[in-house]
């Protein structure tokens, strides 16, 4: 028989007698090997003889029942969710008496895998297989039960299975369902795929990766288990939000979102926010944000420029105080008040569609937004501003300016823009390609020549100045000797004969 414990462990033990039990549906106690149930899904009392075998011990459905009286089972098939709003499970008739979660009560994740399909009905019949998560306490967990349809397709692995003692409080719970986990925030992710994935022989599983900007900091996020049913490339997008949800240990245990007019949050969808009208989570333009009064129910706005505006006073973004204003503020009432520990982010494409990203998290949230507003120096703004919103307020601020920059923008912490630096022996002269070949201007590139240590000769911008030629330095008259041409993060070493 497959085995749960009440620590989370699980395996395949061998039982040399279970006396009699009794399943749901079944009021008649009957023995374990006439059954005939694959997943059983009850508690048990055990011993283990010299040679591993167990001897299970029943369990009643009523606390009162004559010959017991310290602990009882139950099952629980209606209770829509279990956290500290949320703490009583209720059983269910002649199955179970209402207990309440503490403190000490133990809840075990349900992991299920696929037992029986029948393709002429449509139906499938799925076991419990393993517990993906265990935490300790009511106020530790956040839990959708399984309930209704979704709970009966599984062999009598109906919503919550549980244990509790006579005071009625739960000491361990079996769940199927989905964990929400007990932190929950929004995220951007910046990466197309996990950026590492690590294999623990014990406990048999793996742990994977991605990076994200998390409450205007840059995290990695991780998420443990058997498959990447969050983080892998194929679930999750790059440079899209999702609202992570972790466990206590700070394993991401779900990745949703509630776009349009869904009801419930979406497992491994990402905002949308095309469409959003007033009434929904997301929003795509703070009209609607000024609409809601800034409602605290919103949890994330995006403002977006297409760089098609005629009106230039209506492409900037301007900071009075602790207030951003969006759009032309004489038109609109659109501003939005920033927390005042508020963190800012800016988010600038290079020209080789990298992406250069800075942080501002002082303590001074004016301070962080009027610094990426300098940083920015862009009155005609194309891109995106999203807010994470908290209690009305702009708790973060993320600004991706999609404006193409030409060699005299930005560069990059290492000149991201030149891949490729040489020297054209031919015509005495050092030249910068990006990473499509394409010879670029404006590159500066730093001289040495081995004499005793690199010295430094001099520094040389590429341009256009010889006709026909892009992107090269003037003509050096280098005397025979070993260079190296540096620029940014980019190295050529030759020989000048």
């Amino acid at each position: 028989a497959f085995g749960i414990f009440t620590d989370g462990t699980s395996k395949t033990i061998t039982v040399k007698d279970a006396g009699k039990v009794k399943t749901a549906g079944n009021n008649s106690w009957s023995s374990y090997a006439d059954d005939g149930q694959e997943g059983i899904n009850q508690w048990y009392t055990y011993t283990t003889d010299k040679s591993g075998n167990y001897t299970l011990g029943r369990i009643p459905y009523s606390i009162t029942e004559p010959g017991f009286g310290r602990v009882a089972q139950g099952f629980d098939i209606t209770t829509g969710a279990i956290n500290k709003s949320h703490p009583s499970l209720k059983g269910e008739s002649g199955l179970g008496e209402r207990a309440y979660g503490n403190n000490e009560s133990i809840y075990l994740l349900a992991e299920t895998e696929l037992y029986s399909e029948n393709t002429t009905m449509g139906t499938k019949n799925y076991i419990i297989s393993g517990v993906s998560s265990v935490a300790t306490g009511v106020d530790n967990v956040d839990i959708d039960v399984a309930t209704g349809a979704e709970a009966a397709g599984t062999h009598n692995a109906i919503g919550v299975n549980f244990l509790h003692d006579k005071k009625g409080y739960v000491i361990a719970a079996v769940v199927l369902g989905e964990d929400n986990g007990n932190a929950k925030d929004y995220a951007f992710i910046l990466d197309s795929e996990p950026t590492q994935e690590d294999y623990n022989a014990d406990p048999d599983e793996w742990v994977w990766y991605r990076k994200a900007i998390v409450n205007g900091q840059e995290v990695e996020l991780k998420e443990k288990g058997s498959s990447a049913k969050y983080l892998g490339k194929a679930v999750m997008g790059q440079y899209e939000w999702y609202r992570i949800s972790e466990d206590k240990d700070g394993y991401v245990v779900n990745a949703s979102s509630k776009n349009k007019d869904d009801t419930n949050y979406v497992k491994n969808q990402a905002v949308d926010f095309t469409g959003n009208t007033v009434g929904h989570l997301y929003i795509s333009s703070p009209y609607a944000f000024t609409q809601l009064a800034q409602n605290d129910g919103v949890a994330l706005v995006r403002e977006q420029w297409t760089g098609t505006e005629t009106d230039a006073a209506k492409r900037g973004l301007v900071l009075q105080e602790y207030t951003l204003y969006t759009y032309d503020r004489n038109d609109y009432n659109t501003g939005i008040h920033l927390k005042s520990d508020a963190n800012a982010v800016l988010i600038q494409e290079d020209v080789d569609d990298s992406r250069v990203i800075e942080y501002f998290d002082s303590k001074d949230g004016r301070a962080n937004v009027e610094q990426a507003l300098k940083t920015l120096e862009n009155n005609y703004f194309k891109g995106e501003v999203y807010y994470v919103m908290d209690d009305g307020e702009a708790s973060t601020i993320i600004i991706v300016d999609k404006d193409s920059h030409d060699s005299d923008g930005i560069q990059g912490p290492n000149n991201k823009k030149v891949a490729k630096v040489e020297y054209f022996a031919d015509m005495k002269v050092l030249y910068a390609e990006d990473k499509d070949g394409t010879r670029i201007d404006g590159a500066t590139i730093s001289l040495y020549m081995m004499d005793k240590g690199w010295q430094h000769v001099g520094d040389y911008t590429t341009s256009s100045n010889t006709p026909g030629h892009s992107g090269i330095t003037e003509s050096l008259d280098l005397t025979p000797g070993q260079y190296k041409a540096v620029c940014g993060s980019v190295e050529k070493l030759f020989t000048v004969s």
